[in-house]
């Protein structure tokens, strides 16, 4: 074969040889960029792992200050409700035995006008404060003890509300 045969032969296989070199030159710049893209993601994968990894802690320690601050309110609560009924109790107790009267805060006033046939100077006052029965004394402690509870345990929630919201609850 001759030369001039061979010539678009030459020229195929170094075109060829050409393209072949230009495939392998930008595959490895392609290759590079996507290593540099990779490690641009695993970077910024690993920085959100990072910053995710601080909030948590910071999440879970605000969570745990907040149920130390529950736990203190509702333990005050209970601690003063059963003060409060403990007082109660040894009021009733003392009631009870005839230590104390359960007075209420009233005097009976006296009858001006005499009934008919009655004399004109008697009158219903005896000028002792009046006592209450035994069981309206029960009842009266009875309703001291659901408004004790009741304001003990609308506060312990308003201090526990007042945690959550970052606001000050309200003040014994």
């Amino acid at each position: 074969m001759t030369l001039d045969a061979a010539k678009p032969y030459l020229y195929a296989a170094v075109a060829a040889a050409l393209f072949g070199a230009g495939w392998a030159v930008n595959g490895w710049r392609l290759g590079t960029a996507v290593a540099n893209l990779n490690a641009q993601h695993s970077k910024t994968v690993a920085d959100a792992a990072t910053a995710a990894g601080k909030q948590l802690v910071q999440i879970t320690a605000d969570r745990d200050a907040l149920a130390k601050r529950l736990f203190r309110i509702d333990e005050n609560a209970t601690a003063q409700r059963l003060k409060d009924q403990n007082e109660i109790n040894t009021l009733r107790g003392r009631v009870a035995a005839g230590a104390v009267g359960l007075r209420v805060a009233a005097t009976c006033p006296a009858v001006n006008a005499a009934p008919t046939g009655a004399t004109q100077g008697s009158s219903v006052d005896s000028g002792a404060a009046p006592v209450l029965t035994a069981a309206a004394g029960q009842d009266y402690f009875a309703l001291r003890q659901n408004i004790i509870d009741g304001e003990t345990k609308l506060t312990a929630c308003q201090r526990s509300l007042g945690a959550f919201s970052g606001q000050p609850g309200p003040t014994p």
